[in-house]
């Protein structure tokens, strides 16, 4: 990161005859913002971060186009502003979006990122909020009160106060028409602070109630009724479950969320007479379904060393970062609430990042146990309802703790004292596959830079980025050494599967065994297999042809429960093969199984257990992870299986066992992080286990035991790894000691793409200085060929005093595009701090 270019926002010689604003325009995409004069009927509604509707000056009123646009800066000057735009109208009565410092982060994200400041902004305001508003004023029915607020009755304000008693509703253009003014922002803003009248928007697309299709039972259950649907229907086991589920519930209404049944079962409860049909409003405020209890913990000694760090940070007012390196079960959470809620106390407000939405139920149910309505979950599983409640609760400090993932860096929070990145480490805070492609972590150590906030980064297994700067005190480094129960870390044995015996195809005798005994005792179990559907490929046998996918030129995935090929990039799906293309042969084999295939290999191992997968393709449906995790928390599966999702931060202190299969996945990519992710993803797997009062297990299954990442991994030694790893980064000049930057050239013509990047490079090279970096290729992409485009790479390694500018990522773009016309089909992106080689 770099913030040596300041982002100060303000205001110049007020008392000048002209006042000006900097506004960055929807679908605009400039570099720099459009000034444009503020018209004196605004001048007193408008600040940084208010919404306004623009026109195009040069065009007939009938012809112009309106467009949102958001003030970043407000200006004042001695002349008139040269401008095309004109502001005909604001938008929520000039309430601002976002806050001087949230544009000042955005525009630090347009430099560094070196993107436009409308993408940057993109990413910062939900979808919902951008779309064109449309507001309407009503009269606010008679109130009694004791000092009855007077206003001058102008002619303005009773023609207004007239028509609204004639129609009760009606919009602002209407009132425009109406009353023949185009200025009634100000008379507007009087008469509601006067308790006449109330304004409010809607939405060109207005965001109504919406329903769902609800059931509930016709009468009250008893065991009697039970028993008779048992006698009469021997043959409906599925309608006698949902009829259990009802009997031992008794609830109202439920929804096929609530109930874990389809939607054919209770179809034909409803022909029987057993349950009624209806439809219920969908509250608009995301509600997490997961609970938790509140539970207080007292710190130990080591959290409490730590939390009194932060809590003297937090009273100097200033910036401030921290890196908690806690093992796995250490109570990094508890240090968490603890933090906030001083920072609650201080009247602050909090940001909490988690990486994936999976994690998000247990930490939200949590949160809201300890802060109850003060908490707002931000992330990309929500509706559009949801997500602007969220974002209007947040803006006005109804709610003044946000969670979520990535996106929640930009909540609308003002006067922000806190803001914690948990499991800092994550893939998953990158934005990789549009602009900008910020790293959720940077930016929010720059937000809390730019507040004079503390940022706190927390992990067991830190990035090498930060563990580096932690030991170069860049970050204050705290450390949890200890499980908060003082249960020692969990045994971890590793097994040598092609050299075990099987009890199945990815399940060692040793390894069934421990599931058996563990569930045996009444202790459940999680297993992981980074790899989900049935089969990873499909084989001829005979002359050795794999089925791709015709756009990536990877293998199709087979699923089992669609029956079909499916590609894991860009989602095609294709039949299943019956003979091979190449030689018309049916000896086809099914190679590298998944999650799929180890879900029905448990149901054969173990018949009479509950068992659930958890995976991309089991969580589609909105709140699956909240509905999978709560039962397994309430111990109704016994078995839990999955993809990352059950790798990383869960809690669960009934886990007594985790086995993880094919442990090796991802070792041999040609990426060199790709070690450094492997012991991240198999500690933080294995501190699943044994969370609770007793020790537990971890069972690795691996191909290649002899790789030195595993003898780490099996030690718990982060510190002895990466100081082993650290060394090699450093020979070869890779991050941390570099910083990465990735030029991505794509086309539908190999050739043209090919040459696209060996000329950009010459037209780089030629504008950036002598020296400061390394350019390597450009060279094809791990995945060469991807949704239907070829791809090369282009890298560029900058020693830590040198940064890529956006000036002169624009200029080379610019000249290539003007030299070399004939690549006009090639696409070039730009990752800065790119984490992704493939």
């Amino acid at each position: 990161m770099n913030s040596s270019k300041s982002y100060v926002l303000h205001n110049q010689n007020p008392d000048a005859a002209y006042r000006g604003a900097q506004i960055i325009v929807d679908q605009l995409y400039y570099d720099a913002p459009i000034q444009c004069p503020v018209d004196s009927s605004f001048e007193k509604l408008i600040t940084i971060g208010s919404c306004v509707l623009l026109r195009t000056t040069n065009s007939p009123k009938h012809l112009s186009k309106e467009k949102l646009g958001f003030i970043f800066e407000l200006t004042y000057s001695n002349d008139p502003v040269p401008t095309n735009y004109t502001i005909c109208d604001i938008v929520d009565q000039g309430k601002p979006f976002f806050s001087e410092t949230l544009a000042k982060l955005m525009l630090w994200i347009s430099e560094y990122y070196a993107c436009y400041p409308i993408e940057a902004l993109y990413s910062a305001i939900p979808a919902g909020l951008r779309r064109r508003p449309k507001e309407f004023v009503r009269l606010k029915p008679f109130q009694l009160s004791n000092e009855p607020k007077k206003i001058v009755r102008t002619a303005l304000r009773k023609r207004i106060l007239s028509f609204l008693n004639q129609e009760p509703l009606l919009s602002i253009d209407q009132l425009k028409q109406r009353t023949g003014s185009d200025s009634l922002r100000e008379t507007l803003v009087e008469l509601e602070k006067a308790n006449f009248i109330e304004v409010f928007t809607q939405f060109s697309q207005p965001l109504k109630p919406k329903t769902k299709i609800a059931y509930k039972p016709s009468y009250k259950l008893s065991a009697s009724d039970i028993q008779a649907f048992l006698e009469t229907h021997p043959r409906a086991k599925k309608q006698l479950a949902a009829l259990e589920w009802m009997a031992a519930n008794q609830p109202g209404h439920f929804t096929l969320d609530d109930i874990d049944a389809s939607s054919e079962t209770l179809n034909a409860l409803l022909k029987k007479g057993y349950v009624q049909k209806t439809s219920i409003e969908v509250k608009t405020q995301f509600t997490e379904p997961y609970e938790s209890e509140k539970t207080h913990q007292s710190l130990n000694n080591e959290q409490h060393h730590a939390f009194s760090a932060i809590k003297e940070a937090l009273k100097s007012g200033s910036f401030k970062s921290f890196l908690l390196f806690g093992i796995t079960g250490s109570g990094k959470t508890t240090v968490y609430i603890e933090a906030i809620r001083h920072v609650l106390s201080e009247g602050k407000t909090a940001i909490m990042l988690v990486p994936e939405i999976s994690l998000t139920p247990q930490t939200t149910a949590r949160f809201k146990a300890f802060f109850g309505q003060d908490v707002r979950v931000l992330h990309s599983g929500l509706n559009t309802s949801e997500k602007v409640e969220a974002w209007n609760s947040l803006r006005s400090t109804k709610a003044r703790i946000a969670i979520g993932a990535r996106s929640a860096v930009f909540a609308p929070l003002t006067n922000v004292g806190l803001i914690i990145v948990d499991e800092e480490h994550e893939l998953s805070y990158k934005q990789h596959e549009s602009a900008p492609t910020y790293h959720a972590r940077d930016v929010a150590l720059m937000r809390a830079k730019f507040e004079r906030a503390v940022c706190i980064l927390g992990s067991a297994t830190p990035s090498f980025e930060t563990y580096t700067n932690a030991l170069h005190q860049k970050h204050a480094l705290l450390t949890l050494t200890q499980r908060y129960n003082q249960t020692p870390l969990p045994k971890i044995k590793l097994l040598h599967l092609p050299k075990s015996e099987k009890k199945s195809a990815h399940i060692s005798q040793p390894m069934y065994e421990a599931i058996k005994t563990t569930m045996d005792q009444g202790e459940q179990v999680i297993l992981f297999i980074n790899r989900r559907g049935f089969a990873g490929s499909i084989l001829c046998n005979d002359c050795g042809f794999i089925k791709e996918c015709d756009l990536c030129k990877v293998p199709m995935v087979y699923h089992l429960t669609q029956n079909a090929l499916q590609c894991h990039y860009c989602g095609s799906v294709k039949p299943l093969l019956d003979t091979c293309p190449a030689c018309s042969s049916a000896n086809l084999a099914m190679q590298r199984g998944g999650t799929e295939r180890l879900e029905l290999e448990l149901q054969t191992l173990f018949p009479e257990k509950r068992i659930q997968r958890m995976d991309l393709d089991t969580t589609r449906r909105k709140n699956a992870h909240s509905t999978i995790l709560s039962r397994f928390n309430n111990q109704r599966i016994d078995i839990l299986l999955g993809t990352q999702m059950v790798a990383k931060g869960l809690d669960f202190p009934n886990v007594a066992l985790v086995g993880i299969l094919l442990g090796d996945i991802g070792l041999t990519l040609p990426d060199f992080r790709a070690t450094e992710r492997l012991f991240a993803l198999l500690t933080q797997a294995a501190g699943r286990s044994g969370r609770g009062r007793r020790q537990g297990e971890v069972f690795l299954q691996v191909l290649n035991p002899e790789h030195s990442v595993f003898k780490y991994v099996l030690l718990g030694d982060y510190k002895s790894f990466y100081a082993e790893e650290i060394s090699a980064r450093k020979e070869l000049f890779y991050p941390p000691f570099s910083r990465l930057s990735k030029f991505e050239f794509s086309s539908d013509n190999l050739v043209a793409v090919e040459q696209a990047g060996a000329c950009f490079k010459n037209v780089l090279i030629n504008l950036l200085p002598n020296d400061g970096y390394q350019c390597l290729g450009p060279a094809p992409a791990v995945l060469q060929f991807l949704k239907g485009r070829y791809r090369y790479h282009l890298l560029l390694k900058q020693h830590t005093g040198f940064r890529l500018k956006k000036e002169w990522v624009r200029l080379a773009i610019r000249e290539f595009r003007v030299k070399h016309k004939q690549f006009k089909t090639v696409t070039i992106r730009l990752d800065i701090d790119a984490l992704s080689m493939l």
